[in-house]
């Protein structure tokens, strides 16, 4: 993925933002996920964003933030500011910096872009592994595995596990990579061979 993260982005011009769109829901990192949002937002000569979660005590927690060539903010930089409840209880804060105030164009495309940056951090936040290899699966990885075994829809593993139905898949995903599956299905299979599952009822 990386790979094609760096020659796709790298070569696109005017569809950074569409092809950010299109890409950011099959993303299953978080630097990579960064890192094509800096490329869209470079695009719409944005400089670079700060996205902050809001903590129970009203403090503020920074998650991630790019700058565009490693150029800083300065104080004649413009920023425009979303806030946005993706997380239980939880809003996020994402302020984009850019050399002018954008019109009204490029601000709904960057409020678009925003929203889909910030859905999928939380995605990627909630099914964040325990980096252990990358041919094994981790404690929840299996878990999702064995209730999609079961026959579980994604939104009934997500509740069992109390996570999102995108975070699910998110894990399913990571799992079947992990285990060198196209799909979770032979993901399902290679892990019972292995000895991880047990078998379906």
């Amino acid at each position: 993925m990386s790979q094609l993260l760096h020659s796709g982005f790298d070569e696109i011009t005017q569809e950074a933002a569409r092809a950010f769109l299109r890409m950011a829901p099959d993303m299953l990192h978080i630097d990579e996920l960064v890192e094509a949002f800096g490329v869209a937002l470079a695009q719409e000569n944005a400089i670079g964003h700060c996205c902050m979660a809001i903590d129970a005590d009203g403090g503020q927690v920074v998650l991630t933030e790019s700058h565009h060539a490693g150029r800083a903010a300065t104080d004649r930089d413009s920023s425009v500011t979303f806030s946005m409840d993706v997380a239980d209880d939880q809003p996020l804060i994402l302020t984009i910096i850019s050399p002018e105030a954008p019109d009204r164009h490029r601000l709904a495309r960057l409020h678009l872009l925003a929203v889909v940056y910030a859905n999928h951090l939380v995605t990627l936040i909630e099914a964040e592994d325990d980096m252990l290899p990358v041919d094994c699966v981790t404690p929840v990885e299996r878990h999702c595995l064995q209730l999609a075994l079961g026959g579980l829809s994604y939104l009934d593993i997500g509740e069992q596990i109390d996570r999102s139905a995108p975070a699910v898949g998110v894990y399913l995903r990571r799992a079947a990579a992990r285990l060198h599956a196209n799909t979770v299905r032979e993901a399902c299979a290679i892990a019972m061979d292995r000895g991880l599952l047990d078998r379906a009822a």
